[in-house]
């Protein structure tokens, strides 16, 4: 077992705090909005779970072998994970602000609900997604390890996707061409790519 050579790196002490901000965002954002709920079969979201989870033990694994890691200065490899832990979570939290009362993780458009056009929403659909995915990125990164963050984005990847796909057809049919015209100006996650 080899523990990764950034976790050498003096800014170390900075990028525990950070995950636990993380995480405690995470966790008021889940609080706030009373639980996760995804409007597609139980059979999927158990598919999808176990898909992560499994992508995310294999990544564990491959921490600890050798053979995938790569050599870097743990310093600056402990700076650009903070980097991209930071602006995941200002894009992801940005985003929850944006939406304000609309947040939820339950994905329901009611009727009291009106679509959101402004800050991050003016580019991407997603951007709660997108922040979610450097957060994690930044945070497989202090593993210098190739294999940690394509494993873990490959495991939360469609899950994240299953959620898009389904989130746009709730508003699709919540706000029908209103939406069909947001989706021609913006991205799904990324700008100009996706």
């Amino acid at each position: 077992m080899t523990l990764s050579p950034a976790l050498l790196s003096p800014l170390i002490p900075l990028w525990y705090p950070s995950v636990v901000i993380w995480i405690i965002g995470e966790t008021v954002l889940i609080v706030r909005n009373k639980g996760i709920s995804c409007h597609c079969s139980v059979r999927i979201r158990i598919v999808l779970i176990f898909y992560a989870i499994f992508c995310i033990l294999l990544a564990l694994l491959a921490a600890l072998n050798p053979l995938f890691q790569f050599s870097a200065d743990p310093t600056r490899i402990t700076i650009v994970s903070l980097f991209l832990i930071w602006v995941g979570m200002a894009i992801r939290f940005s985003a929850a602000s944006e939406l304000g009362v609309f947040y939820s993780p339950k994905m329901i458009a009611d009727h009291g609900h009106h679509l959101i056009r402004t800050g991050l929403y003016r580019y991407i659909r997603h951007p709660s997604g997108l922040g979610f995915m450097v957060v994690v990125c930044g945070v497989s990164l202090i593993c210098v390890n190739y294999l940690v963050p394509i494993l873990v984005l490959g495991g939360l990847a469609p899950v994240i996707l299953v959620r898009i796909f389904v989130e746009e057809d709730t508003l699709h049919n919540r706000f029908g061409y209103e939406y069909h015209q947001y989706c021609e100006r913006t991205c799904r996650l990324i700008p100009g790519l996706f």
